[in-house]
């Protein structure tokens, strides 16, 4: 027992200077802060009044950037486009959830990375490795409209609407139970992961009018490692050392390149998960290159109370299948599903992942839920 309170105390202590660190990171962007609180209390007010609509998913989606100047030049970037939590926000929406949809700036957004896609030359492709199009797909947007024969009126071409019919009347459908914010750098991921989870478990718990629960729908590529504010450079990053552009004390130039110790970025799952949104549904991810390793990682985050339920997937085919890992209906034994987009035959229509992935997850979180309301009743 004492060893378990020795646990705990250590425990509190690492997130209470994990949040000082977080709040001096605020100060830092307190304009940024401000706004994104601004923004996310109108968004309550407004769906606080409104009956239909149910949980909450916080979907954060999208890669984070590494900066490694305080005014930012070079940084260190991953490939992610958001084109997960992107789509998975529409279906979100689609099972009555309201949305707070978190994203890195220039990232895929839900409705729109619809049309992006069908301006690929093959409209089945998904946009996968590249955050923005390239200039001969996006100039074809302008082929969607057209001038009238005075030259003095804009429509929408008729080939076009096919494209822009569906998702107009799903966006005008669901636009209200949706909240976009935005990050760019992993200091403004993490400040806004803090903010945002802390806030929504509140309103949930004490101010919600309507029986409501959260899901932490963690889809964003947050960097592993990062330059701590305190040791970049005020400017760029000189290209070489001299006297007259010495080199930056955090930095080695050897003579034949540059050398950048990082830091590995804090974790806050455990601080998420077991105080600041304690009693929501935590979903993240583990994406691996190695297939053999994939699930075995899985699992050994689940033990370290790093998220309720694990979505591992393969680099090669995150796109064609996901394991679901999780440890909620009995602690010691983990539990693996596999879901997998069906073959189909020709003529029949194309099923996206995140519509199957998402169906079974809102499926265990309103499980999880009802069974906290009946432990709750008396």
């Amino acid at each position: 027992m004492a060893e378990n309170h020795d646990r705990s105390d250590d425990s509190e202590q690492n997130f209470t200077k994990i949040e000082s660190w977080l709040e001096s990171l605020s100060v830092e962007s307190a304009v940024n802060t401000s706004r994104l609180e601004k923004n996310l209390e109108e968004w309550l007010r407004l769906i606080n009044d409104i009956p239909s609509i149910g949980n909450i998913a916080f979907v954060t989606s999208g890669g984070t950037i590494a900066p490694l100047e305080r005014r930012i030049v070079r940084f260190i970037d991953n490939f992610s486009t958001g084109s997960r939590g992107a789509s998975s926000t529409e279906y979100f929406l689609r099972h009555g959830y309201a949305v707070v949809f978190f994203h890195r700036r220039g990232s895929l957004l839900p409705y729109l990375r619809t049309l992006k896609n069908c301006l690929s030359l093959d409209t089945m492709e998904r946009i996968e490795t590249q955050l923005t199009m390239d200039q001969h797909h996006c100039i074809n947007y302008l082929d969607w409209f057209q001038l009238d024969s005075k030259g003095t009126d804009v429509s929408v071409s008729k080939a076009a609407l096919g494209y822009l019919l569906p998702v107009l009347t799903a966006y005008s459908k669901y636009r209200r139970g949706l909240l976009t914010l935005t990050f760019e750098t992993v200091e403004d991921y993490l400040v806004g992961l803090y903010v945002i989870s802390k806030r929504l478990m509140q309103f949930v718990k004490h101010e919600s009018t309507h029986k409501r629960s959260l899901c932490c729908y963690l889809a964003a590529a947050v960097s592993d490692f990062y330059l701590p504010l305190a040791r970049r450079s005020e400017h760029k990053i000189p290209s070489s050392a001299s006297r007259d552009n010495p080199k930056p004390s955090t930095l080695c130039f050897d003579g034949s390149g540059l050398t950048i110790h990082l830091e590995s970025v804090p974790k806050l799952l455990p601080p998420l998960i077991l105080k600041w949104a304690s009693g929501a549904f935590v979903v993240s991810f583990k994406l691996e290159t190695d297939r053999s390793h994939l699930l075995s990682v899985a699992e050994s985050r689940i033990v370290n109370a790093e998220s309720h339920l694990i979505v591992a997937n393969q680099l090669e085919t995150r796109f064609k299948e996901v394991w679901l890992v999780y440890r909620l209906c009995d602690p010691q034994k983990s539990v693996r599903e596999h879901i997998q987009v069906p073959k189909l035959d020709e003529g029949q229509t194309t099923v996206e992942l995140e519509e199957l992935l998402i169906s079974r997850l809102v499926e265990i979180h309103q499980s999880l839920h009802v069974s906290t309301v009946n432990l709750k009743s008396p």
